[in-house]
Formats: structure tokens, C-alpha cells, sequence
């Protein structure tokens, strides 16, 4: 019987044993994030434990700390790891970053998550001059002297980011949970997962973008 490298909870593995879920192996990245424990690797159970942040801060703190944004603070914030990207550089003067997303990341529904899903949210939600849906500029998306950074598809898995000034500060910028921001609203296709009320606003702002 073939065996994975990963480990996975026993509930999730019965869902395997009964075909309503790919293999673990399947499911994860070529190259997945694993997070080492503080102290020590716990154990499966029918409790579970967590701290609840409350107001605006929370996804922020979600997303910088485990890997939902493309970087993510270690030590307190002092430092910079790979999140959803497995690695970046910058040029000489940090006037480009060019970010390497991890190959085999997937949205909740299995679809592949690639740079065009990034394109999307910055060229149609970002950049797109409508008040009804405005999703603002994070810090990394401007220089120094506030024009827009510019945002260039290498492959599906590499973006490079292209500024008119030196950032030096952009890998810090990216630990804040907006890069990806991908939210299941932030993909075409992906209504279906969303809020009632979100659902019908939202089809009419994208329906109005295709136009």
C-alpha cells in the first residue's frame, strides 16, 4: 500500500479511505510551509484550542503569522520567513522584487491559486476606478513617491514586482496579510463560497468589469 510523507488527522484521513478527498500529497504544494512547534508535536483529539483577536486586527495577524500572506513575521516581528512565496530576491537597489509563490497552492475548492489570481485582485479590484467595491492600495503597492508599483507576470508561479524608487522595506510590507489578499471574492467563479448579500453585489461589480 503506498504511504505518504505527511502526516494528516485521522478524520481527515478516514475521508481519504472513503474517496470524498484526495490524498494528502495531492492536496498540499510541491513544496508546503510547515510550521515548527513551540514545544513539541501535539496530539489529535476532539478539542480544540484557539485565540480569538477581535476587531480589524485579526485576519492581519492570521494571515502574517501562518502563511496566508506571501511573507510572514518570525520573531516577534523581527524577521522575515516564506509564507505562500518559498522564496524572493530584490536587484541592487531594491527597485524590484521578484516573489516565487509556492507550486501547487490551491484555492478551498481544489483550483490551482497562480499569479493570475494576484493579476486579478490588483488589475481589477485594486486598480479599478469603482467606489462601490474599492479594495485599497496596500503599503507595498506604491514608491516612495506614491506612483503604483508595477506588477509583471514571469510564469504562473513568479511575480516581480517593479518600482520607480528603491523600497527596501517591500519583504516587510509583504508580511502584512494583503499579498496575496485573495479572499474567495477576489476570484472569478468563486461567488458561490461567498456571503448572500455579498454574492449578488459582487456579480454585478464583476459582471460590470467583463463589460
Amino acid at each position: 500500500m503506498e504511504t505518504s510523507k505527511f502526516k494528516e488527522a485521522p478524520v481527515l484521513a478516514e475521508l481519504v479511505k472513503a474517496g470524498k478527498l484526495p490524498k494528502v500529497d495531492e492536496r498540499l504544494p510541491k513544496n508546503p510551509l510547515a510550521l515548527a512547534p513551540v514545544d513539541g508535536i501535539g496530539k489529535y483529539s476532539s478539542r480544540r484550542w484557539r485565540t480569538a483577536w477581535g476587531g480589524g486586527w485579526s485576519g492581519v495577524f492570521q494571515e502574517s503569522q501562518y502563511g496566508h500572506s506571501a511573507l510572514r513575521w518570525i520573531d516577534d516581528g523581527l524577521g522575515v520567513a516564506p509564507g505562500a512565496c518559498e522564496s524572493w530576491e530584490a536587484n541592487a537597489d531594491n527597485s524590484e522584487w521578484t516573489l516565487h509563490f509556492r507550486e501547487g497552492l490551491k484555492w478551498s475548492d481544489g483550483e490551482p491559486c497562480t499569479v493570475d489570481d494576484v493579476l486579478f485582485w490588483w488589475n481589477d479590484l485594486v486598480n479599478w476606478k469603482e467606489p462601490s467595491y474599492p479594495d485599497s492600495v496596500p503599503d507595498f503597492g506604491q514608491d516612495a513617491k506614491g506612483k503604483l508599483v508595477e506588477f509583471i507576470k514571469v510564469d504562473d508561479y513568479t511575480l516581480t514586482l517593479k518600482y520607480g524608487t528603491p523600497s527596501p522595506l517591500t519583504a516587510k510590507r509583504l508580511d502584512v496579510g494583503q499579498l496575496p489578499h485573495w479572499p474567495a471574492l477576489d476570484r472569478p467563479g468563486s461567488l458561490s463560497q461567498a456571503i448572500p448579500s455579498q454574492v449578488q453585489h459582487c456579480s454585478d461589480v464583476i459582471r460590470r468589469i467583463k463589460s
